[in-house]
């Protein structure tokens, strides 16, 4: 195909990525009262034990067993934190921010197909064969991170910051501006980091990387461990070891399962 004729079919398979993100981003704005604000505030409910007037309030049995979800002290019914702002300006902006990231997620079904379509003609039969595999893992790991950080270690992380507020006396002040990012940020951080097996799994396969490399690269992975999981959380230790730690048992999930794809490519070469 012509390089004009792929710049044709690039512009109009953008057009369409863009269009989806931006329908997505209303359907996110129209219902972001009812839905999508409800959903970000579910884990400061979870966390205060707050399950009354919240329908997307999921209690774990691993936030009883670490102090029962309330961020009041024993015997004491738990108050409702409101999430306040300084400026007019902030509900509409925090409304579009959170409207924006969850059309790009309501979009991915479509941006992923017309990546695909663009990409596929140019790859060899066993690369879509790669791609066909890799591809729905990537979406399943994705929401798997996802699900872990929203009803595991966002509302262990909320209750645990606020009762130690709470235990000399502090009470919280939180703004909706800070609060929400912090929320999109832990799950899309969350989401991305468990892509990591599929990455490691991918590159070995095309003998990119192997097992021994990843094993000697160990000390320096744990290093840029830290350091992602500082870019991608807010400035507090708590949260950043929140997202360390999977990372760095995810690095080694991934020295396992690479060993046997180097021994598989290794007995196909």
């Amino acid at each position: 195909m012509p390089l004009a004729d792929h710049l044709v079919e690039l512009r109009t398979r953008l057009i369409v990525c863009i269009a989806a993100a931006l329908l997505g981003m209303i359907v996110a704005y129209v219902f972001y009262d009812d839905v999508f604000y409800p959903i970000i505030r579910a884990p400061l409910d979870v966390a205060q034990g707050n399950e009354t007037g919240n329908p997307f309030v999921v209690r774990t049995p691993l936030l009883k067993l670490l102090g029962g979800g309330s961020a009041a002290g024993e015997g004491e019914a738990a108050p409702v934190i409101m999430l306040n702002y300084t400026s007019v300006t902030v509900p509409l902006m925090v409304r579009l921010k959170v409207s924006l990231v969850v059309g790009m997620l309501l979009a991915l079904p479509v941006i992923a197909y017309e990546i695909w379509m663009f990409v596929s003609s140019g790859l060899y039969e066993h690369e879509r064969r790669l791609v066909a595999v890799f591809g729905p893992a990537s979406f399943a790991l994705f929401f798997v991170g996802v699900a872990v950080a929203y009803f595991g270690v966002l509302p262990i992380g909320v209750a645990f910051l606020i009762k130690e507020g709470n235990a000399i006396g502090l009470k919280p002040i939180l703004t909706v501006n800070e609060y929400a990012p912090f929320v999109m940020w832990l799950l899309l951080g969350f989401g991305l980091i468990f892509q990591t097996p599929l990455v490691i799994l991918f590159l070995t396969r095309i003998g990119l990387v192997n097992p021994q490399m990843l094993g000697r690269s160990r000390r320096y992975a744990i290093l840029a461990v830290f350091i992602i999981a500082a870019v991608l959380t807010p400035p507090d230790v708590f949260t950043q070891i929140a997202m360390a730690t999977p990372m760095i048992a995810l690095y080694e999930l991934s020295i396992f399962l690479s060993r046997f794809a180097y021994r598989k490519r290794r007995g196909g070469a």
